[in-house]
């Protein structure tokens, strides 16, 4: 091809057509410069597609961590009900006079236990040493970070503060009102039962009393900071779906309840 033009310009010059060498010369000019950006384009198309595959499964992984911490943060929730439901027992027998029995064990035991939130950030790693910018989407983009960063980061914040809270100051207090305390296996796990040392002093107890409404309000907060966070969680699932399904022909839509 070189020596067919090259054989192009040396009969126009021999022929001393110059202004025709000079319009294929042009020409000649024009023709490499389309090359040249036709190959740049390719260039590109293959760095995007490749940009885009690490995108989809980058996003993938956060789906998958999103799935993994929202059933984690359900069973928390069902563990923080569980203390409050064992709260209001112990109060309603205590309130009514009513005699001991030894399921009351298991609904004492409940009361010393709060929850530790296992989420999983490798998605979000992988996403942070890939670069954000392989995001393409800026609302998926701050959504993501929003929720890692802001979101996660304020529910470990709450978390260690209700294990301070719990461990450091409830337990302290409440566990000398026990002569036994132990372990069973039950239908979800092992649980902690506490045998009351004087259960009949407890219902006119004044500060039994107010280590319950203590442990109610942990409990609570711990509910009100999971269902943020689930809430949040909820909504960038929803988001990263939609936009793979829109990216990724291949996508299978995920879902959570």
């Amino acid at each position: 091809m070189i020596k067919f033009f090259r054989k192009i310009r040396q009969n126009l010059l021999s022929e001393n057509k110059f202004s025709k060498y000079l319009l294929y010369a042009i020409g000649e000019i024009i023709l490499v410069v389309i090359g040249i950006l036709i190959a740049l384009q390719i260039n590109n198309w293959n760095e995007q597609k490749k940009t885009n595959i690490l995108q989809v499964e980058a996003l993938k992984e956060v789906v998958s961590d999103l799935q993994d911490d929202f059933f984690s943060l359900k069973n928390d929730i069902g563990l923080n009900l569980r203390g409050l439901n064992s709260a209001s027992i112990i109060r309603t027998v205590l309130d009514s006079n009513q005699a001991y029995h030894d399921s009351l064990a298991i609904h004492f035991g409940n009361l010393d236990f709060n929850t530790t939130y296992t989420l999983k950030t490798s998605g979000f790693d992988n996403l942070k040493n890939l670069g954000f910018q392989i995001i393409t989407n800026d609302i998926i983009r701050k959504s993501i970070t929003d929720l890692y960063a802001s979101e996660y980061s304020f529910l470990k914040e709450r978390e260690e503060l209700a294990e301070q809270r719990t461990y450091e100051y409830f337990s302290p207090l409440y566990i000398p009102y026990f002569k036994s305390i132990k372990s069973v296996k039950g239908t979800f796990g092992t649980l902690q039962t506490y045998t009351p040392m004087d259960f009949e002093s407890m219902k006119s107890d004044q500060n039994f009393d107010l280590l319950l409404d203590y442990i109610i309000i942990v409990k609570e907060d711990n509910l009100y900071s999971i269902n943020s966070a689930i809430r949040n969680l909820k909504q960038t699932h929803s988001l990263i779906n939609d936009y793979l399904k829109t990216i990724s022909s291949d996508y299978n839509n995920a879902t959570i309840l």
